[in-house]
């Protein structure tokens, strides 16, 4: 098997957007008027029309993740046409993200079971309906199937083929990032055989964004990611000081956009309401933003080393726990300080809270992640064990009637 080591400034990166999920959530959940698009025109201030929104858009992030997923499961087969990058992935992609998902759905069946939660008490507090639905999981308010089969069953399958999340409401991306990463190693696939003409790729790239685009706004990220990794030269050529600071600055601002924002916004609003998606603009700025880390040394010697790498570790596992920790911890923590009363002071020590029990659950989640991703690593070589035979490359798959796919 290929080694391969991971890139620390894509992990950092990576981390510091599982952690502006928790802000956006944290966000909705404690002070929902604050982070939302004002709905009256009379209503201008939110957080969401400043310029700095970024680091609050959980929207944007999750879209920065799917783009993510793309280069980093593709960029790799582009650069070394070796096709058992692409098998080792579509074989190992959906057990790879079972392990931890289905703990972190067991620990949210274990906080049901032992009244744990105490979202709908703090959501009615704070008037966040997002809380008093447990992220829009109970519209209803009833909580049926509670139960530990159903746990199991959800941490296996559900998640990722029926978008069942109701365990952990943010566990919806799973679906999309399984779905999508298969089109994106199709995509690499298709690609690669062109060979590296630029006209049957950019053909190849204009048909795979329509159809994604009626799967859903969300999947435009993966095709993007994976035309980002196949058009990035081997070596790029260092960006300017003239042009780093442009490119990163619009690539922050696109991705702090929301659909319908105005303020430090207005213009984008003025082009693209009612006409695309906000994915469509935020896709653009999470390419942007790796483009600039991938193309420029000194980025990548700032957003690398061990702390890149931790952050990386951690970023999957924080994402699947922060949500039930929220609505246990941090929630318990609001009705303590508030007192019966809607309070400031009690939802930053809510976020407080939050922030530090996610990164205390995470990390024991993060190294059972690693164990279990060498484990699947294993198992995956076990089976495509051959060793009289040579990798493949993509223009021979295609020669020979292969088939592939790719790896994190």
């Amino acid at each position: 098997m290929n080694s391969y080591k991971k890139d620390g400034s894509l992990e950092a990166l990576r981390g510091v957007a599982a952690f502006f999920v928790i802000f956006w959530h944290i966000g909705l959940a404690f002070f929902p008027e604050f982070v939302s698009v004002p709905s009256r025109p009379d209503v201008t201030w939110s957080a969401a029309n400043q310029i700095w929104f970024v680091v609050l858009n959980g929207a944007s992030s999750v879209q920065f993740f799917f783009v993510l997923s793309g280069f980093v499961l593709t960029r790799r087969f582009f650069l070394t046409d070796d096709m058992s990058i692409i098998i080792r992935g579509a074989i190992k992609r959906w057990p790879r993200l079972i392990g931890p998902v289905l703990l972190g759905v067991l620990g949210s069946w274990f906080l049901f079971w032992t009244g744990a939660y105490a979202y709908v008490e703090t959501g009615k507090l704070t008037g966040a309906g997002w809380l008093s639905t447990f992220g829009n999981a109970f519209h209803s308010g009833v909580r049926s199937h509670i139960t530990l089969w159903h746990a199991l069953a959800q941490g296996i399958f559900s998640v990722f083929f029926r978008e069942e999340t109701y365990f952990i409401s943010d566990l919806w991306s799973m679906r999309s990032e399984l779905i999508g990463s298969y089109v994106g190693f199709g995509l690499a696939l298709f690609l690669g055989a062109t060979r590296g003409k630029i006209v049957p790729g950019i053909f190849i790239l204009t048909i795979t964004f329509i159809m994604t685009s009626y799967l859903s706004w969300l999947m435009i990220a993966f095709p993007a990611g994976v035309a980002l990794a196949w058009a990035l030269p081997r070596k790029p050529q260092p960006l300017s000081i003239l042009s780093l600071i442009p490119l990163l600055t619009v690539g922050l601002y696109l991705l702090g956009y929301s659909q319908g924002a105005r303020g430090a916004f207005t213009p984008i609003s003025m082009l693209v309401d009612g006409r695309v998606p906000y994915t469509f603009v935020t896709t653009v700025g999470a390419c942007l933003l790796i483009f600039v880390v991938e193309a420029c040394p000194a980025m990548r010697i700032a957003l690398s080393g061990r702390w890149a790498l931790f952050l990386g570790s951690i970023s999957f596992p924080i994402y699947i726990v922060h949500v039930p920790i929220l609505a246990s911890l941090g929630a318990h923590f609001y009705l303590w300080y508030a007192d019966g009363r809607s309070s400031a002071g009690a939802g930053f020590l809510a976020g407080a809270v939050t922030v530090v029990g996610a990164v205390i659950v995470a990390y024991p989640l993060a190294i059972f992640d690693r164990r279990w991703t060498k484990f699947v690593n294993r198992v995956t070589a076990r089976v495509l064990a051959d060793p009289g035979q040579p990798a493949l490359s993509a223009r021979q798959s295609f020669d020979e009637g292969g088939a592939a796919t790719g790896t994190v």
